[in-house]
């Protein structure tokens, strides 16, 4: 873990992509980064966060193979822009049926909390859509969550992402 820990050691896309060459090299890195990104050792865990993000675009397997860790510690992260970074990872990968409710949940939380950063409600959104694209019948009650949940977001591009969602989660009920 010091290995990534020296490479994360300041933020930059460059720094992401150099430890994402290096885990091509070898791959035993992808479990200290994955470890890394759900311990709350801010700033490391949030980079660590961000690198699993892009790793999960072209590593879906080991990502759908850890969900549950991802899952069972998202709730007690900490800083804000980590948790987005584990939302957008798990939007990219395909739920296993079994965490869909959990993760339901914790977007609901996500979005009726008061101290969830804006961008991370605007993830759990995409992540609720990408659930209801599985499941319809829950189209209905995301829609009652982001419309009660819509009054209290303070930017403009979060209340458009919102109307959006909303938008197309009532074309799947039609469909």
């Amino acid at each position: 873990m010091e290995k990534i820990k020296q490479i994360l050691n300041t933020s930059s896309k460059k720094k992401i992509d150099f430890l994402l060459s290096e885990i091509k090299k070898r791959p035993d890195l992808a479990k200290e980064l994955l470890s890394l990104a759900l311990v709350n050792e801010h700033p490391f865990s949030w980079r660590a966060a961000w690198a699993l993000s892009h790793y999960s675009k072209k590593n879906k397997k080991f990502i759908e193979e850890n969900q549950d860790r991802i899952i069972l510690r998202l709730e007690e992260i900490e800083h804000p822009s980590q948790v987005g970074c584990l939302l957008i990872t798990l939007n990219n990968i395909q739920l296993n049926s079994e965490n869909l409710g959990i993760v339901a949940d914790v977007c609901i939380a996500m979005l009726k909390g008061e101290i969830e950063a804006g961008y991370v409600k605007m993830y759990a959104m995409e992540v609720m859509l990408k659930i209801a694209k599985q499941y319809p019948e829950l189209s209905t009650e995301f829609i009652e969550v982001i419309e009660y949940a819509k009054q209290g977001f303070e930017k403009n591009y979060i209340v458009k992402r919102a109307n959006e969602t909303v938008i197309e989660l009532t074309k799947m009920m039609r469909d």
